[in-house]
């Protein structure tokens, strides 16, 4: 939408010409334009009961969505459940490992304890010091093997409890994944995968998404068939807003998202951003998607970010960076002008070109 002749094109075979006028092949010669589809689509409905249902269907799908990310959550908590408990295992190992390796050393020392009555008092004293050092050493070291070892269990007995009640949903969502401490995230198998994710979600997420179109459509042909309302003024003004030649801002805003409940999503360049969204402010655009972000500057992807409320960018900055073109005419008038860099050698001043 960025160029003026996409504009007008998007224009004309969406809001005005009819099929019969366009370049329409195989099944496209069941599609309609906007208002002939409106009206097609209003022959012989009660649209107020087609609404009510489109919302009901909505909600309904919307309901499915949140119900298996919810059910998603919990394996994604007994993951981390399984988790705290390999870590608390490996706590518990270190501790007890080093309580053998103290009662090593009290047993080393005990045996190579110095007796007094030879003369050595001095060692035995000494000796006697280091021994209840490590003594209090190894007590403290107990306690904590202890409290340790009450965790584990606990937590051993959570997950056991958390495995039964997730039963039927690791049977629901079996290609369901969640990283780990000794998850490899360079491994191409890790790299291909989502985490969180499984195909009973993208499936709803899909039926969410034909749900909010078939809603859109729903209130479009109610809306456009009530002759209460301006709505069919509206949508004729509506390519006047695409070519950004709206200066109030309350109105142009207002049909952009007129536009946006008849066209979900509207490519364009940041280049185009500037001129068509001109009217709108901080936060006014809903949702950006931000396609190779990679390839773009700061500067460029700034004032898109500004008038959007919400913001996704996707990209790879190992792939292409930014390309940063100079103007052909600036170009061209710089191999044109002549300037010299030769000094005189006698007089050391520069030449001048001739006027």
């Amino acid at each position: 939408m960025g160029k003026s002749e996409n504009r007008k094109r998007f224009g004309n075979q969406v809001f005005f010409e009819t099929i019969d006028y366009l370049d329409a092949q195989g099944e496209a010669h069941h599609y309609r334009t906007l208002v002939p589809a409106l009206k097609q689509l209003a022959t012989g409905q009660n649209l107020k009961k087609d609404f009510s249902h489109a919302q009901i269907a909505f909600c309904s799908a919307r309901e499915q969505v949140e119900n298996i990310q919810k059910e998603l959550s919990r394996l994604e908590a007994l993951n981390n459940l399984h988790t705290e408990c390999q870590a608390q295992q490996r706590s518990l190992d270190s501790k007890a490992l080093r309580l053998a390796h103290l009662d090593a050393r009290l047993a080393l020392r005990r045996s190579r304890l110095p007796v007094w009555w030879k003369g050595q008092l001095v060692r035995h004293c000494r000796g006697k010091a280091i021994l209840r050092g490590l003594g209090l050493r190894r007590d403290l070291l107990a306690k904590q093997l202890t409290v340790a070892q009450i965790k584990l269990t606990d937590l051993q007995g959570r997950l056991a409890a958390e495995r039964l009640t997730c039963t039927p949903l690791l049977a629901r969502y079996p290609d369901a994944n969640f990283a780990g401490p000794e998850t490899d995230f360079e491994t191409a198998s890790v790299q291909r995968q989502a985490f969180g994710q499984c195909l009973a979600l993208n499936q709803a997420r899909a039926q969410l998404t034909v749900a909010a179109l078939e809603l859109h459509q729903a209130w479009l042909v109610a809306a456009y068939n009530d002759g209460k309302n301006n709505l069919y003024d509206s949508i004729y003004h509506l390519i006047t807003t695409v070519n950004g030649k709206v200066a109030d801002k309350a109105v142009a805003k207002a049909l952009w998202q007129l536009l946006f409940m008849v066209v979900p999503l509207v490519s364009s360049t940041f280049a185009s951003v500037a001129r068509q969204f001109s009217a709108l402010g901080s936060g006014d655009i809903g949702w950006l998607f931000i396609d190779e972000a990679g390839q773009a500057s700061p500067q460029q992807a700034v004032g898109a970010l500004w008038r959007a409320k919400r913001a996704v960018v996707v990209g790879d900055p190992l792939q292409i960076e930014p390309v940063f073109t100079i103007p052909p005419a600036f170009v061209e008038a710089m191999a044109k002008l002549r300037i010299p860099a030769k000094l005189n050698s006698h007089s050391g001043q520069r030449e001048h070109p001739d006027p």
